[in-house]
């Protein structure tokens, strides 16, 4: 909250417009991750839902890969 802004309002606000956030997030953070206080790490989800009754946002996960062509 160093910079006032509340990120799930942020993502919230998206998705009732129409938009789908894509965000980055640094592995060291999250509790439950393999990585969780030992190593920085991002780790990539795309929002793209988020069920009110339940209050959980729907997600998936991707990495960033380099295809090469088979020869």
């Amino acid at each position: 909250m160093v910079n006032k802004i509340n990120v799930v309002d942020c993502v919230l606000n998206g998705l009732n417009m129409g938009y789908y956030s894509d965000l980055w997030l640094d592995t060291y953070y999250i509790p439950g991750k393999p990585d969780y206080g030992s190593l920085h790490l991002s780790h990539g989800l795309l929002v793209y839902g988020y069920d009110k009754t339940a209050n959980k946002f729907t997600t998936l996960t991707y990495i960033s890969t380099c295809c090469r062509e088979s020869r």
